[in-house]
């Protein structure tokens, strides 16, 4: 129970050194964990071309330090609870798995672990999906569908919707190069999976979230559409949206003093909306932006 009260957020220290005692299997893991870094230096290195020596000197000087970090000796008393957190984390699989439970951290990041009955989540999980409006079920993955499939289609449908834009003039050739996808990028499709969600007054409900959507076909679009849309909202949004605790400070501050309005009937309260997109049309977003 200590282990877990540290809550999800922990993460055992220097984790890599203690997966295997052999030394080509360590260098098999320094090369996977340097594959992310090196798809982020090639992305900063497209945005900001540099000359291709000083590139390639900056990349194996990186490339050094980071296997150099993991050359370095472990002490004796780190090494010993490195070893006893991995068993404990695998007495802890084995026993969720035995009892058919499901340990997960809860969908309002206070890192806390939520621990309950795996078939009750799982329930949860497919009534969500079955009774929300904004899922649709495609298709099984096998041998025929393949999950390689999956993206490959979702780039001709919207490499095609793009052409139909252009040919209708609803956008111009730059925006249809800009947007169009490449099926030699790298794409892959995010995944749903849900968090539970817990309060005093009711049962543990479920709340949808999707991995990451960095590789994502359409990742360019809300990106373009965020650069596009963030700055009229944050100027519209200005005087009800707080930044950080010293901005809330400041202006509950305004509220009070300068227009005389925090009243002893004044009542603070906090709600929380699910499913928005569910709850606001399409037609409505774009009303309120005009």
């Amino acid at each position: 129970m200590e282990f877990l009260h540290c809550g999800p957020s922990y993460v055992s220290p220097r984790q890599l050194h203690i997966l295997s005692g052999s030394s080509s299997t360590m260098n098999e893991t320094l090369t996977k964990q340097m594959a992310p870094l090196r798809r982020e230096l090639t992305r900063v290195f497209t945005k900001y071309p540099v000359d291709l020596s000083r590139r390639m000197n900056f990349e194996k000087e990186i490339q050094n330090l980071f296997h150099a970090s993991f050359d370095q000796s472990i002490p004796s008393t780190l090494e010993e609870r490195i070893l006893y957190e991995k068993q404990l984390i695998k007495s802890i699989r084995y026993q969720l798995n035995k009892d058919q439970l499901i340990l997960r951290r809860t969908v309002d990041n206070y890192n806390t672990y939520y621990l309950g009955p795996l078939n009750e989540f799982q329930k949860k999980s497919d009534d969500f999906v079955q009774h929300s409006t904004s899922y649709e079920f495609i298709g099984m993955l096998d041998g025929i569908n393949t999950e390689q499939q999956q993206p490959d289609e979702i780039i001709d449908s919207i490499n095609s919707q793009f052409e139909t834009l252009q040919q209708k003039r609803l956008i111009n050739n730059d925006y249809r190069t800009k947007f169009i996808i490449s099926k030699k990028s790298t794409t892959k499709l995010p995944h749903l999976y849900f968090l539970p969600e817990t309060n005093e007054d009711i049962e543990m409900t479920v709340q949808p979230k999707f991995s990451s959507y960095q590789y994502s076909p359409i990742q360019k679009l809300p990106q373009y559409l965020d650069e596009l849309l963030r700055p009229l909202f944050n100027n519209l949004s200005v005087s009800t949206r707080f930044l950080n605790s010293d901005d809330f400070i400041y202006k509950l501050r305004y509220f009070a003093i300068k227009l005389d309005s925090l009243l002893p009937k004044t009542q603070f309260v906090t709600f929380k909306i699910h499913d928005l997109y569910d709850n606001v049309t399409h037609a409505g977003l774009l009303q309120a932006l005009y």
